[in-house]
């Protein structure tokens, strides 16, 4: 696998998070302080699939983490708003998400 900006399944990107992250960091910070994950555990609530991957990568504290693309897919449908918070957080952190 490489770093960069390939779309292909299997690759390693920045983070789909950098696509959106002009729009979801200015909407979604305090004052230009970071949301913490506690903060959009919260938010989200704490049984979503977004939580858990919240969680996840709050607990492992890895430069990555991997998803399915269909699961992206279906959070930017189903729940934009959580999909947009945690893009930003993703972001923040440097976070990138690998597609499978």
């Amino acid at each position: 696998m490489s770093r960069g900006s390939g779309g292909a399944a299997g690759s390693v990107t920045n983070s789909s998070a950098r696509r959106d992250v002009g729009v979801t960091l200015l909407r979604y910070r305090l004052e230009d302080t970071a949301m913490t994950s506690t903060d959009l555990l919260i938010d989200l609530g704490r049984t979503s699939d977004l939580a858990r991957l919240v969680e996840r990568v709050a607990r492992d504290q890895l430069p990555w983490v991997v998803v399915s693309g269909t699961a992206v897919t279906a959070w930017m449908r189903q729940d934009p708003d959580g999909w947009a918070k945690v893009s930003a957080w993703l972001a923040e952190r440097g976070v990138a998400v690998v597609r499978i």
